[in-house]
Order: C-alpha cells, then sequence, then structure tokens
C-alpha cells in the first residue's frame, strides 16, 4: 500500500481498496522495495511441539526521513487463545486435545552483527481491522541502537521460538502432521509503525535451511521433499511473497501424475491402500467416482480444472508443480496455501456417497482454481485483492465445473431432506452447526471466525465469493460469467475490470461490499389480492428492509393455487417497497429470497431471520429429536424413550412433542405444547420455554415389593396426567458443552383408574438445576440437583425415586422410592484419548457408513440424596433413607459420517450408605423374604445426553 500513514479502519475499507487499485504509488512513507535475500533457519523438535529458528533481514531506509524502529508481524501469537467465535463444539472438533497455547518468542537480536539487547523490543497489539482484535503481541517493534538515515542499510537478526499448538488447523499439529500455513518467522513489516495492518510484509527471497526430524517429509513452497533416515537439512532458495507454507509430515506418501498442463502432486500421510497408477474400479460411467480413493479423486479434480482454467484463459502458463497437501485441519475444508493447496483430511470421509461428494468437489475446484489463479495477472498488486481476484476466477471454475463436468446442480436440500426426520439432518438444513457449512449452501457469506491466510487476517477484506455473488445479483449470471471471462482471455485484473465494467456504481459498489458484511433483516410486509376486470387477480407484496442503509436486489417468489410460479425482483431503493405479478388463480405462497442467497443478520430480529421471510410458513417434517436406550443390563431393566418434535419451518418460538416410553414398571407417552421465549442460544432454540402437556401411562402391579410399600400403592393402573413446565438453557452446544446453566421445574396433576376399578389422585412436582464448568478445555465440571414430592395417592411408580441415570446410578429402582426427595451429583469430566475410524460396510462390501470413535472421556462422580418412607412423609435425612455412591463412567463420543456427533455411556456405580443392603419383599404369595440388593450397578446408554 502507497501514501496511507493512517491506522486502518474497517468502515474505510472500500476507500482504501479503491485506492490501492486505482492509484499509483507516488508516498515514500511505507514504500519499500522487495528485499533481495533473507537467511532463514529453523529446526523442529523431535516432538513436533517447537521450531526454533533464526532469520537476518538487511534493512534499507528507502523514505526520505530517519528510520528509528522496525516492525514485524508475530502471526502464531493469533493462536495464544482459542480462536472467537468458536463455540463449544466448534473449539473441541479443532482443539481435540484441549486448548494448547500457540506462539512466537523472540529470544536474541543482533544489528550489524552486534548483539542487540533485549530491552529494544516491545510489542503491539493487533492493529484495528486485523483479527482477532484481542492479541496482545501481534506485533514486534525492534529499536535501533541509532536511527537509520535516508539510504543507508543495516542488518537485523533474529532468533525465534514457535511454539506449535496441538490444533486441527491450517495452523497446528496433530498426531503425524505438523501445518504452518502461514507467516511462522518473524515477518517484516512495509509500515515500520506497525499500525497499518494492510500494508503488511515486503516480498522477498528467502534461503531456507530446514532440519526436521529422521522419518518426516517436508512441502516448503511447492517444492516436496520426502522422507530420509537420517534426515539431512533441506536447503532451498525460494521467493516468498504472502507467506511461506510449510507442511512436516510423518510417514509421508507422494502421489505424482503429468498432465498436459503440468504437473500435480498429491501429499499426504501413508495410507495402506497402494497407488496402482489406474483409475478405481467403481467409476461410474460420467466418469465420477462413488466411493472415492483421495489421490485418484484430487488430481481427477485438480485436472480439470485446469482444463477448464486454461480453456478460459489461453496465456495462463503453469511453470511450477501443482501441490495438495492432506491435512488435519477441520475448520475449513480446502483452503489456499500460499504455494500449495491445504486439503482437509475430512473431504471424502464426511457424506462418502456421490451425491455429496459433488459439494466437495467444488469447494476443492474453487481453491485450485483461486491457487491457479495466483499466477495469473499483475504480481504487484496488494495481495488482498489479488486474493479476492484469485477466489472469483474459483467460483467462476466451480459454476463451469458443475455444469460441464457433474452436468447438473442439486441442492443440498434435494439430496438430504429424505432424512430431515433426523435431528442433525432438520438443524442442518434450517440452522447449520455442523463444520463445513459454507461448502454446502448458497448465502454468500462464508462463515470465517478464523480468517487465518496471511493475507486476510490484517483486514477486514470479503472472501470472493461475496463479491462474485454480488456482482451476479447487480448483473445477472449470464453476464458475470462474460465479464470473467472476458477478463481471462484479455488477461486483465478482474477487480478493475469489475471497476471499468460498473461505471459510476463502481465506488458505491466497493464500498458497501469491501468491509463488514451489512446488518439487515428483510420481512414480508403487507401482501394483497386486487381482482381485474378481465378476471385475472394482482398479487402485491411489500418487502421491509430494518438495519444498514444498503442497496441490494431481492428475489420475491409468488405461487398460486394453480401452481404458476414467478420471481420478481426488488432493487431494494429506499427501506420498504412492493413488487406485483398478475396470474389467472388466487395467491398461495409469497417467499421473498427463495434460493437462499441473502445473508440477513439474526441480531435484528428477534426469532430466525428467515422466519419473516413467508406469508405462511410450512411444517417441517415431525422430527426425531431423541432415541434413548439406557437400563442395567446385569438387572435386565431396559429404559427405551422417542420423542417426536413438530414445527413450523424457521420457527423457534411454537413446538409440539409427542412422547413415547418402555421402562420396567410399564409404558405410555405424552403430548407436549411449548412456548420458547428469551434470548436465542442458536437459531434453532431459545433459552427459555415454557407450555402445558398431556400424559397416558399404564403401570404394571407391583410383584415383589419392599414391605415399606403400602399394600394400597401396589396395585396396577392407567393414569392421565395434565401438567405444566418451565425451563431454561443457554447451552448451545448440547452433547458435551464446557459452560452453561440449565433448570426446570414441572407439576403434574394425575388422575386415573386402578386396576380394583377405584378412581385414583394424585400430584407431582419436580425442579432441577444443572450447571457446568471447564477450567481447561479437556476437564469439565458438572454440578446438578434437585427436588421431587408426590401427594395424593399415587401408584407406586409414581412415586418419586433418586434412581435414574441422571439422578443417583448406584441403586436399584424400588430401593429409593418416597414420597418427598432430594439429590445432588458432582462430576468431573475428563477426555482420556482420541481414536481412530470404524468403517461399516453394507452388503455391497463398500464401507460407504463411517463413525469415528473421535474420543473416549471418562467421568468420574459422586452423588446423594434423601427421600422419606414409600408411605409417607417421614425419614427424610435419617440413616436408612440417606443414599451416597461413587462411581466412574465412559462416554465414547462418536461421529457419524466423520462430523455428527452422539453418545454411548456406561456407567459404573457403586453405593455407599445405607450400609443395611438387605431388603424384606413381599412375594406374590403374600410371604416375606429378605434379599440382598446389588453391590453395584451398571447403566449402559445409547445417545445419552447429559
Amino acid at each position: 500500500m502507497c501514501g496511507v500513514t493512517k491506522t486502518f479502519l474497517p468502515f474505510h475499507a472500500a476507500i482504501l481498496a479503491l485506492a490501492l487499485l486505482l492509484l499509483p504509488c507516488t508516498g515514500d512513507a511505507v514504500r519499500v522495495r522487495p528485499i533481495d535475500r533473507v537467511r532463514l533457519r529453523a529446526a523442529l523438535s523431535c516432538d513436533r511441539a517447537t521450531l526454533q529458528g533464526t532469520v537476518a533481514y538487511p534493512i534499507h531506509n528507502e523514505t526520505n526521513a530517519p528510520l528509528e524502529a522496525v516492525a514485524l508481524w508475530l502471526y502464531p501469537n493469533r493462536f495464544a487463545e482459542p480462536n472467537p467465535g468458536l463455540d463449544d463444539r466448534m473449539i473441541k472438533w479443532i482443539y481435540p486435545a484441549g486448548a494448547t497455547q500457540g506462539k512466537i518468542t523472540i529470544t536474541a537480536m543482533g544489528w550489524n552483527g552486534e548483539p542487540l539487547g533485549m530491552d529494544r523490543l516491545s510489542t503491539l497489539p493487533m492493529p484495528e481491522g486485523g483479527t482477532p482484535a484481542n492479541v496482545k503481541e501481534a506485533i514486534a517493534r525492534v529499536t535501533l541502537p541509532r536511527p537509520l538515515r535516508p539510504g543507508e542499510r543495516g542488518h537485523l537478526a533474529l532468533e525465534f521460538t514457535v511454539t506449535i499448538p496441538k490444533r486441527r488447523g491450517r495452523f497446528g499439529r496433530w498426531r503425524g502432521t505438523v501445518s504452518l500455513g502461514g507467516e511462522w518467522f518473524p515477518r517484516l513489516m512495509r509500515d515500520r509503525s506497525g499500525r497499518v495492518p494492510l500494508a503488511a510484509v515486503n516480498s522477498l527471497i528467502a534461503d531456507v535451511e530446514l532440519t526436521v526430524p529422521d522419518g518426516h517429509g517436508v512441502v516448503l513452497n511447492r517444492q516436496v521433499f520426502a522422507p530420509r533416515h537420517p534426515s539431512p537439512p533441506i536447503r532451498l532458495t525460494t521467493a516468498v511473497e504472502d507467506g511461506l507454507s510449510l507442511v512436516i509430515i510423518r510417514q509421508m506418501q507422494v502421489y505424482e501424475r503429468q498432465f498436459d498442463w503440468g504437473k500435480a502432486i498429491f501429499v499426504s500421510q501413508l495410507d495402506t491402500k497402494p497407488d496402482t497408477g489406474r483409475p478405481p474400479p467403481d467409476e461410474d460411467g460420467s466418469g465420477l467416482f462413488q466411493i472415492v480413493s483421495t489421490p485418484h479423486r484430487v488430481m481427477w479434480v485438480v485436472d480439470n480444472t485446469a482444463k477448464l482454467l486454461q480453456s478460459a484463459a489461453p496465456t495462463l502458463s503453469i511453470d511450477e508443480p501443482f501441490v495438495v497437501v492432506s491435512v488435519p485441519a477441520w475448520d475449513r475444508m480446502v483452503q489456499a496455501g500460499p504455494g500449495m493447496i491445504l486439503l482437509s483430511n475430512r473431504i471424502w470421509q464426511i457424506i462418502p456417497v456421490k451425491a455429496g461428494l459433488w459439494f466437495h468437489d467444488l469447494a476443492l475446484v474453487g481453491a485450485v482454481g483461486a491457487e491457479l489463479a495466483r499466477w495469473w495477472g499483475d504480481s504487484h498488486r496488494p495481495l488482498a485483492l489479488r486474493a479476492i481476484d484469485a477466489e472469483m476466477i474459483g467460483g467462476y471454475l466451480a459454476q463451469r465445473y458443475s455444469a460441464e463436468v457433474h452436468k447438473q446442480r442439486r441442492s443440498v436440500e434435494e439430496i438430504v431432506s429424505f432424512a430431515s426426520f433426523l435431528p442433525a439432518v432438520d438443524n442442518f438444513l434450517y440452522a447449520p452447526q455442523s463444520p463445513f457449512k459454507e461448502v454446502y449452501f448458497k448465502p454468500i457469506e462464508e462463515p470465517d471466525p478464523l480468517r487465518d491466510e496471511p493475507w486476510r487476517f490484517r483486514n477486514r477484506f470479503p472472501r470472493g465469493r461475496r463479491v462474485l455473488a454480488k456482482l451476479i445479483d447487480l448483473k445477472g449470471e449470464e453476464e458475470t460469467r462474460r465479464l470473467i471471462g472476458d477478463a481471462l482471455r484479455e488477461n486483465r485484473e478482474l477487480t478493475r475490470a469489475i471497476v471499468d465494467e460498473l461505471g459510476p456504481d463502481g465506488p458505491s459498489f466497493f464500498e458497501q461490499w469491501f468491509g463488514d458484511y451489512p446488518r439487515v433483516n428483510y420481512r414480508l410486509g403487507q401482501v394483497e389480492e386486487i381482482s381485474l376486470e378481465n378476471g385475472r387477480i394482482r398479487h402485491r407484496a411489500e418487502i421491509i428492509r430494518q438495519g444498514e442503509p444498503i442497496t441490494e436486489p431481492v428475489t420475491v417468489r409468488f405461487t398460486d393455487e394453480q401452481s404458476q410460479v414467478a420471481d420478481v425482483v426488488w432493487h431494494a431503493d429506499g427501506s420498504r417497497g412492493e413488487v406485483e405479478w398478475i396470474s389467472d388463480a388466487p395467491l398461495d405462497q409469497v417467499q421473498i429470497d427463495p434460493d437462499r442467497r441473502l445473508v440477513e443478520s439474526p441480531e435484528l430480529t428477534a426469532g430466525h431471520p428467515l422466519a419473516d421471510n413467508q406469508n405462511e410458513l410450512p411444517w417441517r417434517p415431525p422430527l426425531l429429536s431423541r432415541v434413548l436406550i439406557w437400563g442395567d443390563p446385569v438387572a435386565r431393566e431396559p429404559y427405551v424413550v422417542a420423542t417426536l418434535g413438530l414445527r413450523r419451518r424457521y420457527d423457534i418460538t411454537h413446538s409440539f412433542w409427542l412422547d413415547g416410553h418402555y421402562r420396567p414398571t410399564g409404558y405410555g407417552g405424552f403430548l407436549a405444547y411449548r412456548y420458547s421465549f428469551g434470548p436465542k442460544r442458536t437459531l434453532n432454540a431459545r433459552s427459555w420455554h415454557w407450555g402445558p402437556n398431556l400424559s397416558v401411562d399404564r403401570h404394571r402391579p407391583v410383584d415383589e415389593a419392599n414391605i415399606a410399600f403400602p399394600e394400597n400403592t401396589r396395585f396396577g393402573a392407567t393414569m392421565t396426567s395434565l401438567g405444566l413446565s418451565l425451563g431454561h438453557d443457554n447451552r448451545a452446544y448440547f452433547h458435551d458443552p464446557l459452560d452453561g446453566v440449565s433448570f426446570s421445574v414441572s407439576a403434574r396433576y394425575l388422575v386415573g383408574q386402578a386396576d380394583d376399578d377405584r378412581v385414583v389422585q394424585a400430584s407431582r412436582f419436580t425442579a432441577r438445576v444443572f450447571s457446568l464448568f471447564s477450567p481447561t478445555h479437556r476437564h469439565t465440571f458438572a454440578w446438578y440437583g434437585g427436588a421431587l414430592s408426590v401427594i395424593g395417592e399415587p401408584v407406586a411408580a409414581n412415586l418419586v425415586s433418586l434412581s435414574d441415570r441422571q439422578l443417583l446410578r448406584g441403586f436399584e429402582l424400588s430401593e429409593t422410592y418416597g414420597r418427598i426427595g432430594a439429590y445432588t451429583v458432582l462430576e468431573y469430566r475428563h477426555t482420556l484419548f482420541s481414536t481412530a475410524q470404524v468403517d461399516i460396510p453394507f452388503m455391497s462390501g463398500k464401507p460407504v457408513f463411517a463413525s469415528w470413535i473421535e474420543r473416549v472421556q471418562g467421568v468420574l462422580f459422586a452423588g446423594a440424596g434423601t427421600v422419606t418412607r414409600p408411605d409417607g412423609f417421614k425419614g427424610l435425612f435419617t440413616a436408612d433413607r440417606l443414599f451416597t455412591e461413587v462411581g466412574y463412567g465412559l462416554r465414547l463420543h462418536s461421529l457419524v459420517f466423520g462430523a455428527y456427533q452422539y453418545l454411548v455411556g456406561v456407567d459404573f456405580a457403586v453405593p455407599l450408605t445405607p450400609l443395611n443392603r438387605r431388603v424384606d419383599v413381599v412375594q406374590p404369595d403374600g410371604s416375606i423374604a429378605s434379599r440382598k440388593r446389588a453391590p453395584f450397578k451398571l447403566m449402559l446408554a445409547m445417545t445419552q445426553t447429559f
């Protein structure tokens, strides 16, 4: 960047971008020519946890003022803490071993061959506009021994240590792979003040010497070095522009293919499947692999993408090997290096069926096209703008790829809607919280809380996907494809071509879309129908835009009762407008943004931002929200619960729930209405809810009962209850949250008919509180407790009991029956280890269903409770009614299709008190027998919730 000396502000992004694009470089304040030669030495420790190195920079003051200090980026310090914007699930997903710290430390300095005191080193926080904003030591500032006069030269040497976090991302280490896909050494900034993040680094030529442990291969800036025993130092002289990507892999496997356009290389950890050099046998007629061999599919996609790009840009020459490296990056499915493509090792492990693989292909096409396009155009343009151009070209190629190679377009809704009764699929469709969701959906703003590419974390510029989509909105798909195609054929810079094409509208386009995404919400206003004299009907709809004043085309789809459909575009002049359509039948439906391309801000609406986009929300398919199987396999006491939910699309306020359950004492079900209110914890749920419920249960008579049970409770009965419940839950991630609080209270009135034709009545009250605290990522403390009571003439099964998987797990069901009870449980949850993939073959013999046992968690628990005797309200806190236990459990956290988590749990619980473990029971013939209770309980649960 030239001629900019003030602090960069996010809302000035468009003005700054246009200046960078259109203005010549005339200022001297931050203009520094590329450094001729830099010496870089580094060595990876044997445990792959640290990288120690030295870097030496020649410093030339080409300004007109004395140079008192130089500034350097400390990129690894942005990983000192888990990245903001990650919820409980994503933190566990990216930091499976706990949130370990990434850091770079300058340990020694020298100037012109003489030691330089460490007191001359200071650090600066992340400048405004950089990401994450809370990085405390983003920049190092080295004060020189004396100011460097204009035209004078010097030499700065630094020793540094990089602490590599255990992290599944472009920067981190996991198992046998170290990925340093960014600036892993102190990088000299153009702006010597350290306050202009966009003017970040100089291009340089580096003499690199790298030492790695024996048996490790290296990929460094498009160069692949196979493992050696012993491993000699790797030496390479390379040009470094937007970063120097480095990947170190134990047991490396390399696939190479020579194509007409050049060479492609795929690098991964050792695979047990040999490369035969021939296409796999499971190729279908269109050339698409259904069950994929990753190296073959990577090569196939890269080859097709390169051919498409060369057909569009005949002058493009690919002079260096194109490298794709598989790394354990679970933050994004695929991303540019620089100098290589970093491919997540999850890419074809998730939804490994043909239709799902198409989306993954297109994600790879976009990244491959963007990386290839870096060799096209003016190399002296700012990195951020070149990255946007490249990503737009990648998106353009993905569209062509879909039409010319896949030969069809399908939405993710069409592919998975048949399974929308499953909660994972339902959430995926309406409020996706899954990894890699940017791969599957049309909204043009990719979720990217990390922004960890070297050229992106220093600014608030968008991805090319947004600019391409907004250009399509403005000019249409056909005209946009023509514009990009012409620019490629003529070897023109794409961003400049857009400015020329838009003419007077260019500045407002960039000002609107080159900063943070505008916060807007669209909603449907008044809808009316007007009968015309010719018998036709005029349909009119009002569209209201809330939030920032922007200009954005909005598509409105009308559908009448004869199934005639029309799309009408509102060009969004002002905060509200009207569109209309004339048809032969009354209106059935009107919907804003039917293709879900717009990005609407949840902060501007009380519910889901898409809930107000239609005149009538359709019902979702019934949602199988829970199937829970648990119980003691030794005592053969099974508990089965299945729950169905029903609500309208995007409605997070009103819902209906149908439950069916079976337990040792009987079976039944209930119907509930739930009204949700309060703050949103996700786009699928609010934090508060209340509502009535109606249940019917069949309770079996007691065949063998504790003599403490009153005889008038041992009967069987069919009971109906009417209840009311109130609850709160602020946990965004339900399966295994790190923090949060929930509580619930409920009251029920029960009435029914006993087997002897008596009418019996009772009332029941329950309350429960649950709290979580996580001092560190792998360690969580959970505390929960509650109270229960029943009055009236209850059936034995309606007495309160503390024996439950979410209460006390070490006691038999009948042992803790009573009228009033209270309990408290403390758990310590800790991750023990992670395991590997389990492929489950179907009848075809091909493993198309992949389940990962992602990790095994231990749970140490202790609980205590007290309950009155079953025959009344006495005995609370007496020795024989005080129940305590300790135990240990295991949780197997599994991933279906490598993404959706479910749980299998087993708990071993040992009762401590009461000490008397014998019980007198009434036999069916009326006699009394003494029986010893089980010394422990074993609880097994599938899809256990916490």
